[in-house]
C-alpha cells in the first residue's frame, strides 16, 4: 500500500511539472480593437501597417482573419468614394477625369500612333537601282524636305533644331 500512495505522489508531481509548462492560460489578455476605427482607417485608404500603428498593435492583428473584413470593407468605400469624385468630374467636363475613367472602368485604350521606319540603305539602294525623272525626283525631294520638317517639328527649311544628343544639327 505504501507503494501505492508514493506512486499517486509521482502523478501529482509530474502533473504539477506539466501544468507549470504547458498552461491554458493566454501570455496576456486578447486587446479588443475598434472595428468601427479599423474600417474608417481603411475607408481613407490607410494600409494595415498604418491602422497597427495607430492602434498600437501588430500589423499581423490587423491582417488576421478577425479583422481583415473591416479593412477590405474600408478599402471598398475608399475606392468607391474616389470613383464618384472622378465620376462626377468626368460629368462636369473634366476631360483628363473622363479619359481616366474611360481607360481605367471601361477598358478603352488609346491606339499606337502609326509610325513609320525608313532605313536611308534601303533607300539609297533603291534610288540607285530605280531611275526617276528630273520631275519626280523634285517630288520626292519636296517630300522628304516635308517629312523632314514634319519630325523635326521646323518652321523653315534648313532651321537648327535639337538632334536629342545635345547638340544642334541641320538635317
Amino acid at each position: 500500500m505504501g507503494a501505492h500512495l508514493s506512486k499517486s505522489k509521482l502523478d501529482n508531481s509530474r502533473q504539477l511539472a506539466l501544468s507549470a509548462i504547458w498552461s491554458p492560460v493566454m501570455a496576456r489578455p486578447r486587446k479588443d480593437l475598434d472595428v468601427r476605427r479599423i474600417e474608417a482607417l481603411a475607408a481613407i485608404s490607410c494600409p494595415t501597417d498604418e491602422i497597427a500603428a495607430d492602434l498600437e498593435v501588430a500589423q499581423r492583428t490587423i491582417e488576421n482573419r478577425r479583422y481583415c473584413a473591416y479593412v477590405k470593407r474600408g478599402h471598398l468605400k475608399a475606392k468607391q468614394r474616389i470613383r464618384s469624385i472622378l465620376f462626377k468630374q468626368a460629368i462636369e467636363g473634366n476631360t483628363a477625369a473622363a479619359i481616366f475613367l474611360a481607360k481605367a472602368v471601361c477598358g478603352l485604350r488609346e491606339r499606337d500612333a502609326d509610325t513609320f521606319n525608313v532605313n536611308l540603305a534601303a533607300t539609297a539602294t533603291a534610288t540607285s537601282t530605280l531611275q526617276f525623272s528630273v520631275e519626280e525626283r523634285k517630288k520626292l525631294e519636296q517630300l522628304a524636305d516635308t517629312i523632314k520638317q514634319r519630325v523635326f517639328k521646323r518652321s523653315q527649311p534648313g532651321e537648327l533644331v535639337p538632334s536629342g544628343n545635345g547638340d544642334v544639327s541641320q538635317n
